[in-house]
């Protein structure tokens, strides 16, 4: 699903009651000699935490449904940050549209908005049989 205001939205659809994992890779941009890119390179994040809100509206004065935080990250000096929704969140969240954002703070205290979109929380379908 893609992003709202041009972030991309790499969290993808949840079913209620189950575990989603995510990867967050912080990289730059590589440039040859004319300015022209050429490649990508991982920020070290060392001391970095990201803040990932869930909410059923995109409204900051009200307290989010779900908020997870990674502090520390897995892999720093890749700029790599793991997370997840455990099941146990996510069977939390009301089943239909959800908003989140992903916020990277680094070590010095500057905030950046990397990730904003809207997925959907699923039911879940029983495989019980009667």
């Amino acid at each position: 699903m893609a992003g709202l205001d041009g972030f991309p939205g790499f969290i993808q659809d949840i079913v209620q009651g189950t575990t989603r994992d995510f990867v967050i890779e912080i990289t730059r941009d590589v440039l040859d000699v004319g300015g022209n890119v050429i490649g990508e390179e991982p920020v070290d994040i060392t001391g970095s935490k990201f803040y990932i809100t869930f909410d059923y509206a995109r409204d900051i004065a009200v307290t989010p449904a779900l908020e997870i935080i990674i502090d520390p990250p897995s892999d720093p000096l890749l700029g790599k940050a793991v997370g997840k929704v455990s099941d146990d969140e996510s069977a939390l969240l009301n089943v239909g549209n959800i908003y989140y954002s992903v916020r990277w703070v680094t070590a010095s205290g500057d905030t950046y908005p990397i990730d904003i979109a809207k997925i959907k929380i699923l039911a879940g379908v029983s495989d019980r049989r009667d």
